[in-house]
């Protein structure tokens, strides 16, 4: 019973080669991508995690504004400009070096997400779930002969 299985299967990709063969480059890529992204991401948290730690313990950040203890609005403080980075490094001689940022404030467009949202759904309507809903009402003996 295996065995007849067993060479039916092999006839059948014997018939099919192109299938088969794009089959198994499909599962080739899928399974060297996942494995890619998982090297990338460990590789790169690995990174991440020795930039802060080559920052050391004697990193002190200033903000504007920000205090010890309770955080209230700071709301109207001024900013640093860069005279006062410098004015800094001027008047205490055990630092090291100084380097201002320049924080931008992060714009979240509402329309261009809505749209981005509906592409993608549009998209993975025609392309995934129409072909999906025809073959599931196909016969799956009949499918399997006409392809």
């Amino acid at each position: 019973m295996i065995w007849n299985a067993f060479a039916i299967a092999v006839r059948e990709i014997g018939r099919n080669l192109t299938r088969a063969f794009l089959t198994v480059l499909g599962i080739f890529i899928g399974v060297a991508s996942i494995i890619t992204m998982v090297t990338l991401g460990e590789g790169s948290t690995l990174a991440v995690k020795a930039q802060i730690s080559s920052l050391g313990s004697n990193l002190l950040t200033l903000r504007p504004g920000a205090g010890f203890g309770q955080r209230g609005s700071s709301a109207g403080v001024p900013s640093f400009t860069e005279r006062d980075a410098e004015t800094l490094g001027e008047q205490i001689a055990s630092i090291a070096a100084i380097a201002p940022v320049i924080k931008v404030p992060f714009n979240f467009n509402t329309q261009i997400n809505v749209i981005a949202f509906a592409f993608s759904a549009i998209v993975s309507v025609l392309f995934g779930y129409t072909p999906a809903r025809r073959a599931a009402k196909l016969n799956p003996i009949d499918a399997l002969r006409h392809e």
